[in-house]
């Protein structure tokens, strides 16, 4: 069995601090999606059990294997047999999704951490959640998801407007607040400004596009599909 000796939490000395510092500063690394969204989902949870019950509340449900008791965090079923003083230096929590059990430094006399299974493992190879029909138009209205799906290439405000129907002012608008959410660029060629969709509108629009695209071909595979040999 190891074991991490720290003050008693009832103060919030110390350990306690260190720790709560540490979700807060983002000191644990997260690896790529869908991985970090399991790392980030376990972080905030384990600080929110942190604050509202304290050590005994935040280990209570990380691991059969571990044990809060009396300032003293124990792991069962270890090979070695070490026992090491946080001594003010924190205790890093480093959610995995590789791992399977409690996870301590190989060697005791390591900064104090604590690698272990992460939170929603089970649903790591679900399924992201598609984007209803017309979800686009419901979240950035009509004329500004128009403008978005119009913005794969650059364009300047005049031939927006143009395009759409409706004076360059009521296009000016909606391109302002579209580039200040970070889903358009802007960038000035000769006399004219040119606005052009950013990865994040590329990822908006390719959603909304794609689930409309595969609703419509279920729509027109229908009857096919009913129809007699």
């Amino acid at each position: 069995m190891s074991s991490y000796h720290a003050d008693p939490f009832g103060s919030r000395p110390g350990w306690a601090r260190a720790t709560t510092q540490r979700f807060v500063s983002g000191d644990v690394w997260y690896p790529q999606r869908p991985g970090a969204d399991r790392a980030r989902d376990d972080t905030t949870y384990r600080a929110r059990q942190l604050a509202t019950g304290g050590a005994r509340r935040l280990f209570a449900d990380v691991h059969p294997n571990l044990s809060w008791n009396d300032g003293v965090l124990s792991i069962a079923e270890m090979i070695s047999h070490d026992t090491v003083a946080a001594a003010g230096r924190g205790l890093l929590l480093v959610p995995s999704i590789f791992a399977y059990k409690p996870v301590p430094p190989l060697d005791p006399d390591e900064p104090p951490s604590l690698g272990y299974p992460s939170r929603g493992i089970a649903t790591l190879w679900a399924p992201p959640p598609q984007p209803k029909p017309g979800a686009l138009v419901d979240l950035l209205g009509r004329t500004r998801a128009l403008l978005l799906q119009m913005l794969e290439e650059p364009l300047p405000t005049v031939e927006l407007a143009r395009r759409l129907k409706v004076t360059p002012g009521a296009v000016s608008q909606h391109l302002q607040v579209l580039h200040a959410t970070g889903l358009l660029t802007r960038d000035r060629d000769r006399r004219q400004v040119l606005y052009r969709r950013t990865p994040i509108g590329d990822r908006l629009t390719t959603d909304a596009t794609a689930t409309k695209a595969k609703r419509t071909s279920q729509t027109m595979a229908g009857p096919e599909q009913r129809r007699p040999a």
